[in-house]
């Protein structure tokens, strides 16, 4: 049965048949390229990520300065250690140390590698005696610490990230201040109704434009549980977190 076309245009829906079949076919291959760059770690990328982390914090934690109660206030807003290169689609890393706001040219106080994904990851924060590490899936951070779950952030906004228990009960929250190009200001972390300290944004050191280099913490409460300097030291892991998406957005 003829469809009464021009014989002229047959061709041309032809065509457009096949350039519509060849835009879907893209478009399929896109989504899987996207997926295997950005989405979950496969197994021998997720041992490998670790394996990197744990050679670098192996080499850099045994010679931090001691840790002690009253090291959270002497944390500097800078960390030292080399950006890598940014490669579009794959495996995003970082690590460095951390020094005093008394000393930040001396020795570390703090060390961190971070492994990063789309929006997978992990961020393992060392001091001398123990480790923190966020692992984050999207918008949610699993922090354990002391070798325990201690709970989870999660944000609820370009600002704000909520502070939950280990079976998801808000207890909490930090409040994140938008951090301008030149000056940063401090954001609130409160659990259990209790203000521990106030909380600001870190940079690599090194970098002119910036305002000088501070404490990253202020007001911090006096004393503090172990629970609450977790918080804190998961406040800073995420800072951290923040200044390596920050960087590669403004790159």
């Amino acid at each position: 049965m003829s469809l009464g076309l021009p014989p002229l245009l047959l061709p041309f829906l032809a065509m457009a048949a096949l350039f519509a079949a060849l835009f879907v076919t893209a478009m399929v291959a896109i989504v899987v390229w996207a997926y295997k760059r950005s989405g979950p770690y496969t197994v021998e990328e997720a041992a490998r990520a670790e394996a990197q982390a744990s050679s670098f914090l192996a080499s850099v934690v045994p010679p931090l300065l001691p840790w002690s109660p009253q090291a959270v206030t002497d944390v500097v807003d800078r960390w030292q250690g080399i950006r890598p290169a940014w490669r579009t689609g794959k495996i995003d890393s970082e690590h460095g140390t951390i020094a005093t706001f008394c000393q930040p040219e001396g020795p570390g106080l703090l060390a961190f590698a971070i492994s990063r994904k789309g929006v997978n990851g992990f961020v393992r924060l060392c001091t001398s005696e123990r480790e923190l590490r966020l692992d984050f899936f999207g918008r949610r951070a699993d922090v354990i610490s002391r070798g325990q779950p201690l709970g989870m952030m999660q944000g609820s906004g370009s600002r704000k990230m909520m502070l939950l228990d280990p079976s998801g009960q808000a207890i909490g929250s930090y409040d994140r201040r938008s951090h301008s190009t030149r000056q940063r200001r401090y954001g609130e972390v409160v659990v259990h109704s209790r203000a521990l300290g106030e909380l600001k944004g870190i940079r690599i050191g090194g970098r002119s434009g910036y305002d000088s280099p501070g404490p990253i913490l202020r007001n911090v409460a006096r004393d503090l549980t172990p629970d609450g300097e977790d918080w804190l030291l998961a406040g800073i892991a995420s800072e951290v977190l923040s200044d390596l998406v920050y960087s590669r957005l403004s790159d």
